[in-house]
Order: structure tokens, then sequence, then C-alpha cells
């Protein structure tokens, strides 16, 4: 469990794993540092290495010097404005400034030279004890402090000099970074990391000549962190001349991914030339996320496989799943939206549940829900909504039963929501709900919640059950996909002129990729002819990428 506390109003964590590599830094210091080289100090072994008093100063120096040097660090960062935070971690010891993008170079070099700065100080004071030890300590204490306040003044020292190396990621290298990059007006340009290469390569060479194996394997580990750095910046150069496309695209998605499904073809094109790892991931991901839309699942799941390093998150492959078959591989991307060792949202369970429901998988729809109202109380909830919409009677008792013996107010509200919309008393309905809204923490997950159960009901061939319960969620918050539901709902209820007055209203909202299946969307097929559809169906034609039909939006 990581360790927490605050300094100077500054948040620190120490993660356990961040003990494990000071133990494994000691051990190695202790085997391969030659203390030949260190003659400026009278004594067989200047630093007092394998001394005791050493040993067991070891871990608690070496935490406190680093503490020091990302202290240094967070007050700079803390007295021209910032809000730091500071990690210490197996990997990395790290302080995080978010405001650190607003600021001018300077403020940014000096935020990166004040860890070693803070370090050097230590060093120095370290040597003051030490040369006050030498001039007034008896012997006894002086065979103590000295190797102690030797450790002290090198862990400090050493690491503060190491730190200004101009090389990545270290602070020398930053710094290095901001001068290159200010003076060429091009932000990661890779004549920085190409130098720091060039700088360990010395330092490692230099190192070994002199006999200094410690300072070998350090300089070989920078120098392979900054040509991993280096092959990066060049990455990114190459997409320099894409940026702007690539920028236009990501603002695009952000704002209205629905009207990027007319594009994916440029989206394809532009992913075919990216070269660095960031911006290959965010179109990849943004390619699959609107193929998915566009009802194309099976093309969207083949994307993602493609790119083995892409992160899915639980969202995405839910969204993925949803529009594959069994057949397609349905349940693989389940597993990937629902991993086991993370804790799994709501609405991809409901997803899951409602793709099993609607591929008629009754039994793996049952271990679903037996699984989620383990996990979730609002599990226990939708568990009695689905059975009560499947007219299944017993297992409906059984979680209303369940979700009964929760004392929650906003779960009790629920509860009563959920039999009060059963029985169409609608106006006890509404009582209840606002009651669930005003007692839960985030307002919108109930509403999410209540807008799956409306689809349920709709998808299970009772859109006139669904629809007064869609009324409800869109005025309590109006989508682009609420209008939508309502549209399908009206056009199925036989309404025409109601179903296309609720696609006006659809499409005049922002639209969030909902829109992109209108022009296959079944649930319409009573619209088919009608000239106002005809030109709505025009407006969102698809493109060649979009080849499979796309699934129905309530």
């Amino acid at each position: 469990m990581a360790v927490s506390f605050r300094a100077f109003g500054v948040p620190f964590s120490i993660e356990p794993g961040f003990w494990g590599t000071a133990v494994a830094l000691g051990v190695a210091v202790s085997v391969f540092h030659d203390p030949g080289l260190w003659r400026w100090v009278a004594h067989p072994d200047p630093f007092g290495l394998h001394h005791p008093a050493v040993l067991l100063a070891w871990l608690p120096s070496l935490g406190l010097a680093v503490l020091l040097h990302e202290a240094g660090h967070a007050l700079a960062g803390q007295a021209l404005g910032g809000h730091p935070t500071v990690e210490l971690t197996a990997e990395h010891a790290i302080t995080t400034v978010p405001e650190t993008a607003s600021w001018s170079s300077s403020q940014r070099i000096l935020l990166f030279a004040a860890g070693s700065a803070a370090g050097l100080v230590a060093g120095v004071a370290g040597l003051g004890v030490y040369a006050v030890a030498h001039l007034l300590a008896p012997p006894a204490v002086l065979a103590v402090v000295a190797p102690v306040t030797r450790l002290w003044v090198w862990l400090n020292v050493a690491w503060g000099l190491v730190n200004l190396l101009p090389m990545l990621p270290t602070d020398g290298g930053q710094i290095l970074q901001e001068i290159v990059d200010t003076a060429t007006g091009r932000p990661e340009h890779p004549l920085t990391a190409r130098l720091g290469v060039a700088v360990g390569v010395v330092v490692t060479l230099v190192a070994t000549a002199v006999g200094y194996p410690f300072g070998a394997i350090v300089g070989g580990a920078l120098t392979a962190r900054t040509w991993r750095v280096a092959q990066t910046h060049g990455a990114h150069a190459a997409d320099a001349a894409l940026q702007p496309a690539i920028d236009a695209l990501v603002a695009a998605y952000q704002d209205s991914p629905g009207t990027l499904v007319q594009r994916l073809d440029e989206l394809a094109a532009l992913r075919l030339r990216a070269r660095s790892a960031r911006n290959l991931a965010n179109l990849v991901r943004m390619e699959a996320h609107l193929r998915a839309a566009s009802g194309a699942g099976d093309d969207a799941a083949a994307l993602l496989d493609a790119h083995p390093a892409v992160d899915v998150p639980p969202s995405l492959a839910s969204f993925v799943a949803r529009e594959l078959t069994p057949a397609q591989g349905a349940d693989r991307w389940w597993a990937r939206a629902m991993p086991e060792s993370a804790p799994v949202s709501d609405m991809v369970r409901a997803h899951r549940v409602s793709a099993s429901l609607r591929d008629g998988a009754r039994d793996d729809a049952i271990r679903q829900l037996d699984a989620w109202s383990s996990a979730s109380r609002f599990g226990e909830l939708s568990a009695a909504c689905v059975w009560l919409v499947e007219r299944h009677a017993t297992d409906a008792a059984r979680w209303l039963a369940a979700v009964a013996a929760d004392e929650d107010e906003d779960f009790g509200a629920g509860l009563q929501a959920l039999i009060e919309a059963t029985t169409g008393d609608w106006v006890a309905f509404d009582r209840a709900f606002a009651a669930s809204r005003a007692t839960v923490d985030d307002p919108g997950d109930l509403h999410d919640g209540w807008a799956g159960i409306g689809s349920w009901w709709f998808h299970r061939g009772a859109p006139a059950v669904a629809e007064p319960l869609l009324r409800r969620l869109d005025d309590a918050r109006p989508t682009c996909q609420s209008a939508y539901n309502l549209a399908c709902t009206a056009a199925r209820l036989g309404r025409p002129d109601e179903a296309l007055a609720w696609l006006d209203t659809a499409a005049a909202r922002p639209d969030d990729g909902t829109l992109a299946g209108l022009p296959t969307d079944e649930d319409f097929a009573s619209l088919h002819g009608h000239p106002r559809f005809e030109a709505m169906r025009a407006r969102h034609a698809p493109t060649e990428a979009r080849v499979h039909p796309a699934v129905p939006g309530a």
C-alpha cells in the first residue's frame, strides 16, 4: 500500500516498489562501486559502503535524498503558482505540475533545475557536518558519523549531478529540450535526444576506461532510455506534417463523433501514415469506435486486433462487442471489456446483459446478472427490471426482494420507481425518480441506468411501455440519443409525424454518433418513402467503409 502525506502543502506518495528498487540499487552500488576513483577523501573505502552503519542508513538516506530532490522541484513549482504532486514508484521519482504548459521557458527551466539545486545544497550541508565531526567528535562517534555523512554527501551530490546530465528524461535533458525547442520553435525537437545519446555514450565509455563499473552501468541505462525517447521524438517529427489534420479530426471527434463517419477513409489514411505511438493509438481507437457505430463491428474488432499494442478501454471494447454476434466473437470482446482484475462499470454490464437477451442467450444473461448483482446494488435493481420486462415473475421477485433488503434511500426510491413504472403509475414514478436523483452522488449514472431500462423495454417488443420512461428521461437530460430513441419509439407505434419531429430534435442537438445509424435503422421501416425521412437518410448516407447495417439506436 502506498504511503501518502502532505508537506509544505504538497501531496507526496511513496509506493512499496520504490523501496524494492532502493534495495536493488544498494546491492548494485555495493558490488560495482570502485572507490579507487574517489581519492579526494583519505579513506580506503571513501564512502564506507560496506560499513554496518552505512548498511543501516542506506534506505532512509536514499529515500530522504530522493524526497529532497523532488521537494526542490515541488517547492519551485509552488512558488511559480503551480499545484505540484510528488510520486515515488519502482520505475521513477517524479514531480508533476499540471500548470507548466502555460509557463514561460525560463520558468520551466527553473523548475527542472530546482531538484538538483536542492540536492547539491543538502550535499554541501553534509560536508559541513562531516568537517565538524572530524574536528569535534570523539573517535567512537566519528567512526559511525563519518561514513554515514560521506554516504549522504555522495547520494545528494551524485543524484544532483547525474540529473544535470543532458540526457532524457533527466532534469538536464529537460532543460536542454526546453532550450532547443525554444530556439527552433518546434516541440520535442529530436536534436535533444540525439545529443543525449551522444553524451550517454561518452559517459559510459569514460566510466569504463577509468574502471568505474557502476558509472558505466548508470551511463548505459540512461543512454538506452534516451535512445528510446529519440525514437519517439523521431516518430513525432515524422508526424509533424500530419499533425494539423490529426488535430482537426480529434477535435471533430470530441465535438460530434457522428460527423466523422463520413470521413472514415480520411481517418484510415492518416492512421496508415502515422508513426508515433500516441497518434497511432488515438487514430486506431477513433476509427474502431466509428466503424462500430456505423454497424461494422467485425471491422472494428479486426482493426483493434491488428494493433495489439493499442490500449482498448472497457467502454470501447463493450461498444465493439455489442455490435457483434456470438459467431463473430462477441464474447472475446466482452471479456476484454470486463477484466476480472478491474472494476466494471454498470453500463458495460448493462450492454452485456442486453446483448445476451438480444441473442436469445438467457442462461448467459442470468450468469451476467448474478455476477452484476454481487458487485453492485444497482445490478440488483437492473436484474429485477430485466426479469420484469422478460415476464419471468419468479426471477423478478427474487431480485426485488434483494433490492428491498437494501436500506439506502436512493435504491429504495429506485425500487419504488421501478414498480410504479411497471404498473404505469407515472405520476408516482416522477416523484420516486426525483427522490432517487436527489440522493445519488452522480445523477447522470442513475439517468443512464434508467435509459438502459427503457431500451430493454423497447427492444423486448414493448415500445408503449418504454415511451413514458424515455420521455421523462429526455426531460431530465436531453441528448441526441434520447431524442433519437423517442423517434424510434414513435415510428414503431405508427406515429410518423411525431417520429420525424423527434429526429429533427435529435439533429439539432450535438451528435454523439447516434445519427450514423439512421440510414439502415429498421425501427424506421414505416417511414421509408416519406420525403422528409428520405432527405434525412441522404444527409447521413453511409460511406463505402460502412458496409454493414447499423444497430438500432434505441
